[in-house]
C-alpha cells in the first residue's frame, strides 16, 4: 500500500527579530539537536561568541526566554548557518519593487533581461538600493544565512551608487551576516565604443576601496572570444595588484561548438602565477 504524503503545510521561518533578540545572544533554550531524538530538547550556551555548554533543557523550570540574550527556540533545529556564494545586491526584488513594476517581462530570453535591467539602473537611487538590499539580508538571515558574497555593478550608468550602499549594508549588518562585497563590472571592458574606458578606471578605483573584498566582471558579454580573454587578462591583473580574489562569470550559453572561457581563463592565471 502506498503512503500518503501528509498535507500539513510546514511551519514558516522565524521572525528576524525571533532569529537576533536585541543584545548578545548567550543562551538558546528548548532546541533539537542535529543525531540526537527529535523527542530530546536542550538548553545551548554561548560565550565569546562560541558554544560554553550543552545541557538538557528541563520541562517544568521557570521560563527564561523573556531575558536579554535568550532566545526560545519553541522545539526548532539548531543547525549549520549557510553560505550564500552568488548574490546581487544591487538587483534583487526588482520585479515586485513598486518603483519598477513597469518594467513587465514579454519575451523571458536574456537580451530582454540586460535591456530591462538597464533600464531599472538609470533609476537607482540609494533609497531604493537600502530598501531592497536590506529585504535580501534579512530574509537571507531568517533562512538561516551567515554568510554571502554580494555582487555589486560598478560602471558608466551607476558610478559608485551601488557599491556606496552594498558597504553601508554590510557595515549594518556586521554582527549578523558576513558580507563579502564584490565590485563588479556586468558590462563590457573591450567593446561596445568608449564605455570600458569609463568602467575600467571605476572598477580600478573601487578595488583601492575599504570594505570592497572581491574584483569581478563577465567576459562573455564582450563581443567575441579575443576581448574575452582580454577582459579575463584585465581584470585578473587587477585581483593581483589589489590582493583580492577574483570572481569571474563564464561560459553563458550551452554551445558545444565552442570552446569553454575556463580553459583559456586556466592559462592566463597560470601565466600570471
Amino acid at each position: 500500500m502506498a503512503k500518503i504524503q501528509s498535507t500539513k503545510p510546514r511551519a514558516p521561518p522565524p521572525r528576524y527579530s525571533d532569529v537576533y533578540p536585541s543584545g548578545r545572544l548567550q543562551k538558546i533554550v528548548g532546541v533539537r539537536l542535529p543525531r540526537k531524538p527529535p523527542s530530546t530538547l536542550w538548553d545551548v550556551s554561548i560565550g565569546d561568541g562560541k558554544i560554553s555548554a550543552i545541557e538538557p533543557h528541563a520541562l517544568g523550570h521557570p521560563d527564561i526566554s523573556h531575558l536579554p540574550g535568550v532566545l526560545h527556540a519553541s522545539k526548532r533545529l539548531l543547525a549549520p548557518s549557510l553560505c550564500h556564494a552568488h548574490i546581487h545586491l544591487d538587483k534583487c526584488f526588482l520585479l515586485q519593487d513598486p518603483k519598477f513594476g513597469d518594467l513587465e517581462i514579454e519575451m523571458g530570453d536574456f537580451r530582454e533581461a540586460m535591456v530591462l535591467t538597464s533600464k531599472a539602473k538609470s533609476r537607482f537611487e540609494e533609497s531604493d538600493l537600502l530598501r531592497r538590499g536590506r529585504q535580501l539580508i534579512q530574509e537571507s538571515i531568517q533562512y538561516g544565512v551567515t554568510a554571502m558574497r554580494a555582487f555589486v555593478e560598478v560602471d558608466g550608468e551607476v558610478k559608485f551608487k551601488c557599491l556606496e550602499s552594498g558597504l553601508k549594508l554590510k557595515q549594518e549588518f556586521e554582527d549578523k551576516c558576513k558580507i563579502q562585497i564584490c565590485a563588479f563590472a556586468q558590462l563590457p571592458l573591450f567593446s561596445g565604443g568608449d564605455g570600458g574606458n569609463e568602467i575600467r578606471k571605476l572598477i580600478t578605483d573601487a578595488a583601492r576601496r575599504e570594505g570592497v573584498d572581491v574584483v569581478g566582471s563577465t567576459p562573455y558579454v564582450e563581443q567575441d572570444d579575443a576581448k574575452m580573454t582580454m577582459n579575463i587578462r584585465w581584470i585578473s591583473t587587477i585581483a593581483l595588484f589589489s590582493g583580492k580574489p577574483l570572481d569571474l562569470h563564464l561560459d553563458y550559453h550551452l554551445d558545444k561548438e565552442k570552446r569553454p572561457l575556463i580553459w583559456a581563463t586556466l592559462e592566463i592565471l597560470k601565466a600570471q602565477n
